[in-house]
């Protein structure tokens, strides 16, 4: 079920979003623009300079699923990480008390 505006009760809220330049459009508003490239869902780029842009935000135009998808795996990657920078540190710790051990031990 959308979201309905207030005022206007009959219509459903429906915004498009350039993915370019951040600006937000109406849905009538982007049907009477000129040069429009509607994308995926509600996004879109909403001129020939915008479509032109040098993009540096690569994966800008994926969906937005799989982006949290991918953010997650990451995520979940950086738990395994920590976790085995934890057990080399105290592989580490174990390690050096066993060699101040034997370096006492040594000690005539």
């Amino acid at each position: 079920m959308g979201k309905y505006f207030k005022c206007c009760q009959n219509k459903i809220f429906v915004n498009y979003i350039c993915i370019r330049c951040i600006n937000i459009f109406h849905q009538s508003c982007l049907e009477r623009m000129k040069n429009v490239k509607i994308l995926k869902g509600y996004r879109v780029i909403c001129s020939i300079e915008c479509a032109e842009k040098d993009d540096s935000c690569a994966g800008v135009e994926n969906d937005p699923e799989e982006l949290l998808k991918e953010l997650n795996e990451l995520l979940g990657n950086k738990d395994i990480d920590i976790g085995n920078l934890k057990n080399l540190e105290i592989n580490f710790l174990n390690l050096t008390e066993k060699l101040l051990q034997i370096g006492t031990s040594n000690r005539c």
